[in-house]
Parts: structure tokens; sequence; C-alpha cells
């Protein structure tokens, strides 16, 4: 049977986190997909932890090959992609419960051909399973809004296969290149919105580590620049602005003293904490 949606993943070295991403699809109530993982040639148990996987999901497809980074192995994995859509996890990513894919299926078959995005809420979560972040899809914000912000988080959008493999990542980009992506291939008017959580994301990945929120933004903003005017201008100066101090408190002082140090600066603007765990 031809899957209906195949869920994409990078690894390389994914031994300490793959488990729950597996155990997450394994338990499914549907079986209408497939599993499509490409590999870095990993050292440690990743691909034996794959190999035990395969006879518990549908359908699996794994490459162990060298890549040029996470954005060039998911252009790798959308050509062998089966699936009329496509959902990207990373390997710390997991499904938020076990009728994702099912309510996923159900929306996606009521819509017409010209939906091209399915777009759920994603909820980030440390490592005591505290929710960080909650982001939930905003379909009505337009080029205006795209130019400063990507209107889904990334793990939470089914995806059209057409649409990504005449997208292509850009792989010469290191942490935004999904935001790359969705100002090249999204519009408001063929996305429907998914009443549910699709993913949880484990906090620490390279794009939410406050370490690199400079390196971010600024990779943003040169992204917003190759798509849209008048990129540079006050408000994305304080984008960087706050940014920078961002990273180099977290850089400079370690993620205990940098957090509390920005707590007290929102507290002197008369902001409630949102730094210090």
């Amino acid at each position: 049977m031809t899957p209906y949606i195949s869920i994409i993943t990078a690894t390389k070295n994914a031994e300490s986190t793959l488990s729950n991403l597996l155990k997450s699809i394994e338990t499914q109530s549907a079986t209408n997909f497939e599993l499509v993982v490409q590999d870095a040639i990993s050292t440690d148990g990743t691909l034996e932890i794959l190999a035990n996987a395969t006879h518990r999901l549908p359908a699996v497809q794994i490459t162990s090959e060298r890549d040029l980074g996470i954005y060039d192995a998911w252009n790798k994995a959308v050509r062998r992609a089966k699936g009329q859509w496509l959902l990207f996890l990373g390997a710390d990513d997991h499904l938020a419960e076990k009728d994702v894919l099912e309510k996923a299926s159900n929306t996606l078959q009521a819509q017409p051909d010209n939906i091209t995005f399915g777009a759920g809420a994603v909820r980030m979560v440390d490592n005591l399973d505290n929710c960080t972040l909650y982001a939930k899809p905003v379909l009505n914000g337009g080029r205006s809004r795209l130019k400063y912000i990507a209107p889904a988080a990334f793990p939470g959008l089914f995806i059209r296969r057409d649409v990504a493999e005449s997208n292509q990542f850009d792989a010469s980009l290191k942490i935004s290149a999904d935001y790359d992506f969705l100002c090249r291939s999204w519009d408001d008017q063929k996305a429907v919105g998914l009443d549910f959580d699709v993913c949880i994301m484990l906090e620490g990945g390279i794009s939410s580590d406050p370490a690199n929120q400079f390196s971010a933004a600024w990779e943003n903003a040169r992204i917003a620049a190759r798509h849209f005017h008048n990129v540079w201008e006050i408000d994305r100066a304080r984008m960087l602005i706050k940014a920078g101090l961002v990273s180099t408190a977290f850089r400079t002082l370690g993620p205990e003293r940098g957090a509390a140090l920005l707590d007290k600066i929102r507290q002197l603007r008369g902001l409630p904490p949102c730094w210090k765990k």
C-alpha cells in the first residue's frame, strides 16, 4: 500500500533520543504512513535502534551516507519519500498523541488539491517535561508577518510532497533553511489549520539554544532580505539587538547566570521573569 504520509527524519549519532521518537510513531493508531530516515553514517547505536524498530512500523526506508548537514539530508529523503504529505521531525522530537497521524489524515484527505500545508501546534519541553514554549500556527498573518517569523513551527507542518520536491532546502544555511523554504512556498490561502498538537520538541536544539539566538536572528534576517523589501528597518534592528543581548549573556556568563541577568533586566522593565528555570 502506498503511504499517505511520509515522516522524514535526519539522524547522526542520535541514540540518546531516537527511541522516544520511534515509540511515538510505532504506537500510532494509523498505519498509512512510512518513516524515511536519512542517516549521516552514525557511529553510535542509531542504526541498530532503527533496525530493531523496522518490524514494528508499516514501512521504513533507511539510508546511511555522508551529507552536508540536516537540510541536505532532508533533500535526499524527500527524493525517496512516497507519501502525498510529508512531516519533518527531528530525532529528538516525538508525536504528541497516538492519533496524530489518524487525525491529520482525516483532515488532509478532506481538503481540495490546492491546499498544500496542514498546520498544527508544537510544544517545546525541557528535560523534566515542563513546557517552555507552545507554538500555535498563525494562518492569517500574510507576507507582512512572514517577513519576520514563520507562520508555524516546522515540526507541526504537514507539507504536500510536490511542494517540497519543487522547493529544495538551501543546504548552505545552517539554522533556518526551513524558514527560507516557507518564504518561497507558503501561502495563507493554501493552508489549513489542525486543531491538535502535532509534535513535542525537546529543548536544546541549535535554533532554540539561547546562546545561538543572534546567529539564528541574523540568518533569518539575511533570508528575509532575499524575499522581501525594506528588511533592514528599526523593528529588525530591535530584534537583532535583543537576540545579541541574549546570546552574549548566555555565552559569557553561562546558562544559570545569563538567565538570571536577563530576568533581572525584565524585572527592571516591569516584566515577569521568563529565563531562569
